[in-house]
């Protein structure tokens, strides 16, 4: 018999109350935090259940309490992971072999560690990357000589450096004397390699004065050997080489040169200025190469008094000395020059200016905000996708004018930010480069800024 419309009604509300109580239930058991209970190994539920009941740690006293990780850890030690090395040792057969891995970091003692069957190594070297470069060299060693790979910490460097295969057992297997009056000298510092990229070391010498037999590729090598920060030795060699398996470097004063950095303008001395050192040397009748200045100890920023020690220098090459600025260009490419001096060997001091530069006068236009006060300070940069030369780092406000001193004539594009966070972006036109005087400063919120 069919049924009325009203019992079809009623059916249906049953069914729907039906589900959403079911539903309900399948919620609350979803939300349940207590673990499903299993029996224990006697097959005791209830001692099964006990166990799985949640239970609250006692309080623990506040001297009791252990700080956490990241309490301890210092800002600067949660900037960045530590850079670890890895890759594989093959011998010259190109099959894996594994070998004693050394890793040898300027400013640490050596780490060492075994690859795998499969030749496989991956270890921490406890570095940060850092304002400073650091050099290190990964010294597989096995009854070959081993092999030699070398690697670089910088502002720059990953988590990881990815340092290959190794090859155990080179072309030619040398063996490094440091002496002193003829006499070994242990616990010295040598590197070794091209002459434009010294990359193997920080290697120590033994009790007798030694380091190696280092496995090296065929070619001219260069030694450095240093003992303290202010002697040095250098020696040239050849692989391979028939006549001898040894190469032995003679200890020397080495030079010291202080440099002394200086606002041409005031002829004030200015602090916290980063250097590099470079030489120059001639390869042939009208050829010359330039590389990097090595030196016994990295070469500080300049002190309050603008100064900065270079130590255990080579007296065989002349030295120029560059501040480091930032590598702007304009729109036609051409490089910002970076100030710099040239030291004969054996001078005591040298003296580097940097120049004035020009004296820019932006005048505040009232916008979106009145712009900052007389007296404010500014930060400058070079606004994002623009071109030109990077700008001075502040600029104050004198007046109802932003003022930049010290800028680049190849300075095109300036963005300045108030301490409001307010932004204008400044403008050197042709015009400006005659009159001193730029664009208008038009300060406007970040989210409006064009």
């Amino acid at each position: 018999m069919q049924k009325s419309f009203g019992e079809r009604f009623g059916l249906a509300i049953v069914v729907t109350l039906v589900l959403v109580g079911g539903l309900i239930v399948m919620m609350g058991m979803l939300d349940d935090d207590t673990p499903p209970v299993k029996l224990d190994a006697t097959g005791d539920r209830d001692a099964a259940a006990d166990q799985a009941v949640p239970r609250r740690a006692a309080p623990v006293a506040e001297s009791e309490k252990t700080p956490s990780v990241a309490t301890q850890a210092t800002p600067s030690e949660n900037a960045a992971p530590e850079v670890r090395v890895t890759g594989q040792t093959i011998d010259r057969r190109r099959r894996p072999k594994s070998a004693i891995i050394e890793v040898l970091l300027e400013g640490q003692p050596a780490l060492r560690a075994m690859s795998d069957d499969d030749g496989y190594f991956t270890i921490d070297t406890g570095a940060r990357p850092g304002a400073t470069r650091r050099r290190g060299t990964v010294w597989a060693k096995d009854e070959s000589g081993g092999g030699l790979a070398e690697f670089r910490i910088d502002p720059d460097s990953k988590d990881t450096i990815d340092l290959g295969r190794i090859v155990l057992g080179g072309e030619g297997r040398k063996t490094i004397l440091v002496t002193r009056h003829g006499e070994p000298v242990p616990e010295a510092t040598v590197f070794c390699g091209r002459r434009n990229q010294l990359g193997f070391g920080p290697f120590t010498t033994d009790v007798e004065g030694r380091v190696g037999p280092l496995s090296l590729p065929s070619g001219e090598h260069q030694v450095i050997a240093f003992f303290g920060a202010d002697e040095r030795g250098d020696a040239m060699f050849r692989m391979p080489e028939e006549d001898s398996d040894s190469i032995q470097v003679e200890l020397e004063d080495a030079w010291r040169l202080v440099v002394t950095v200086k606002d041409e303008a005031r002829r004030e001395p200015v602090e916290g200025v980063a250097l590099q050192a470079s030489c120059h040397a001639q390869v042939g009748p009208k050829m010359g190469a330039a590389f990097p200045a090595i030196t016994s100890l990295p070469i500080p920023p300049t002190d309050a008094d603008g100064r900065s020690v270079l130590r255990g220098l080579s007296r065989a090459h002349a030295v120029t000395v560059t501040v480091q600025l930032p590598k702007t260009y304009d729109l036609q490419g051409r490089f910002e020059p970076a100030p710099h001096a040239r030291a004969e060997p054996g001078a005591d001091s040298l003296e580097v200016l940097i120049p004035a530069g020009v004296t820019y006068r932006f005048p505040i236009v009232v916008d979106e905000t009145p712009g900052p006060d007389d007296g404010a300070v500014v930060r400058l940069s070079v606004p994002r996708g623009y071109g030109g030369a990077a700008p001075p780092s502040t600029g104050r406000v004198v007046g109802r004018d932003v003022v930049v001193e010290g800028a680049s004539e190849h300075c095109m594009n300036i963005l300045a930010m108030a301490e409001d966070g307010s932004m204008a972006i400044l403008r050197l036109l042709r015009e400006a480069k005659k009159t001193h005087i730029g664009s208008d400063a038009k300060f406007k919120l970040p989210r409006t800024l064009e």
